[in-house]
């Protein structure tokens, strides 16, 4: 697995909330280390953090999605 660099992201990993709520949270901290550059300082990092942290939720969302398709019963017509 892939490591946080931010305390944000990793308090926000232990949350017993979607991925997809993550996800959204990680961007918007990003979005707001973009246009204010004191947002990542006051929080102890830098918005090259943010992003990191952002794709490594990315990643987990990808793998999620990936292991319910896998998970889901064939669509195809049972054939004998």
């Amino acid at each position: 697995m892939l490591a946080f660099k931010t305390e944000r992201a990793q308090i926000l990993h232990t949350e017993e909330l979607p991925i997809e709520r993550k996800v959204c949270q990680a961007a918007s901290d990003y979005k707001h280390a973009l246009q204010c550059p004191e947002f990542a300082a006051a929080n102890g990092c830098t918005a090259d953090d943010l992003r990191h942290d952002l794709f490594v939720f990315v990643v987990q969302s990808e793998r999620e999605s990936l292991d319910a398709v896998s998970a889901q019963p064939s669509l195809a017509p049972h054939t004998e």
